[in-house]
Parts: C-alpha cells; sequence; structure tokens
C-alpha cells in the first residue's frame, strides 16, 4: 500500500495517509480540517510516496489514534465506543525434524533408511517457517449490533448452555458411578440426556461462531484499509484483544 505522510496544519502532528485518499479533506484529532494535496502536486513537491505492507500501514494509522477514521457504529451508524479487535494473518510455524532427511522403510521387518538427498537438518533440530504478521483493527460497533446483529449474544447464551449441561452430566455420572445407592431410581437414560445436549449445543455454537465470523469479516470490510488487509490475507482470523 502506497502511502505519504502530511503536517496537520493546526497542530503540527504528521500523519500517514493512504495514496488513495490524495485530494480528498481529512479531519484531525485536534478538529483541524485540511484538504490533502493530489498524487501530482506530491510528485512536484518532490513528496516521497512510501510503499508499506498494509499491516504495517493499520498498525502505524492506529497507533497515531487515525483509525478508525469516525466514532460510530459501521452498521447502525450510532455514536459507541470502539471495540479491540486484532487480525491474525501469519504466524510462525515450528517444524521439527524427527528424520534427519531420510525416508524410513520397514521391509520384512527390517528397518531400511533412504537418504532423500542434499544437505539434511540435524533430527530433533527445529527450523521456523513463515513471520508473524498481527495487525489491530479496532472497529466502533455497538452493543446492540454486536450482541443482536452479529449474534454474539446468542455465542454467549450457547455457551452457558454447553457449561450448564456439561457439569449435570460430569455429576450425574460422578454420582453413578461414586455412589450407586443414592442414585438406584435414577435412570441412566437422564445422563445420556444430558450428555447429548451439551454435545447437541456444543456443535450449534461451532456453527453460530462461524457465522459470526463471517459477519464480523462483512463489518470490517466497510472500512477501506481493513478491506484491503482482508482481501490480502483471505485466511486471516478476527479476534477479541481480551480473548
Amino acid at each position: 500500500m502506497k502511502t505519504f505522510e502530511h503536517a496537520c496544519g493546526g497542530c503540527g502532528k504528521i500523519h500517514r495517509i493512504d495514496a488513495k485518499c490524495a485530494g480528498a479533506s481529512i479531519t484531525c484529532r485536534c478538529g483541524f480540517r485540511t484538504l490533502l494535496p493530489s498524487l501530482s502536486e506530491l510528485k512536484r513537491a518532490g513528496k516521497v510516496v512510501f510503499d508499506v505492507p498494509t499491516a504495517e500501514a493499520i498498525t502505524h494509522m492506529v497507533g497515531r489514534g487515525m483509525l478508525p477514521e469516525t466514532p460510530f457504529c459501521v452498521e447502525c451508524r450510532s455514536k459507541c465506543e470502539v471495540r479491540p479487535l486484532v487480525a491474525v494473518c501469519e504466524q510462525t510455524q515450528v517444524i521439527t525434524h524427527s528424520s534427519g532427511g531420510s525416508l524410513d522403510l520397514m521391509i520384512f521387518e527390517i528397518p531400511i533408511a533412504l537418504p532423500l538427498g542434499g544437505r539434511s537438518p540435524a533430527v530433533g533440530s527445529e527450523e521456523l517457517r513463515g513471520r508473524d504478521v498481527i495487525a489491530p483493527v479496532p472497529t466502533h460497533i455497538c452493543g446492540y449490533c454486536w450482541n443482536l446483529t452479529l449474534g454474539y449474544g446468542t455465542d454467549t447464551f450457547l455457551r452457558v448452555l454447553v457449561f450448564v449441561f456439561g457439569v449435570a452430566t460430569a455429576l450425574l455420572l460422578l454420582l453413578w458411578f461414586a455412589a450407586p445407592w443414592l442414585a438406584f431410581d435414577l435412570p441412566f437414560g437422564y445422563v445420556m440426556m444430558a450428555g447429548a445436549a451439551a454435545f447437541a449445543f456444543w456443535v450449534i455454537r461451532r456453527w453460530n461462531l462461524t457465522r459470526l465470523a463471517v459477519r464480523l469479516r462483512s463489518c470490517l470490510k466497510k472500512i477501506p484499509l481493513y478491506a484491503a488487509l482482508l482481501e490480502e490475507y483471505p485466511e486471516a482470523k478476527i479476534s477479541r484483544e481480551n480473548v
């Protein structure tokens, strides 16, 4: 993503602006509104346009208070608090080498090691692949849209049901096996019903979490920079910072 730096005419704070916003007007946190120069004006003035990764640009703009741009909910446009969300785009993978680059075969119960060629890593060594790409994506989503429109209120309810029926199943099993003289008149079918209910609510919650992830991504895509990040990393996982 191409960006350029622009100083606020009111407070002097330097902002890093997306090159797509060149020629538009922006409002600084101090309240001063300024018209950004166009790309042709930047070139004539000799100002450098930086080409930085989208995740790095978002992290920089969030740190300087430039994102999110408005204090309004992305769904209903009501004024609300910001939700501290994080986009986990890539993660470093640790690969442990256990065979030292040879392929172990068993022929008639006789182990034969076939070298794979090339310089193989030492047995038991670890190799790091990839890199960590994590970007904060704070977004204004009001409580009503968070719990009802997105459905996180339903997820909380399902999580409570899974916990209650799971604990009930564990207690019934403990009572059935540890103190059968107290549970002689308790049909074992009740235990099976409680366990089946816990499993069913767990399955429903997993399906609901998948649906929530899709809806949350659609909300983030309403912010242009976040949309560019999700297009660059389509497998990115969105999570809450306090989770």
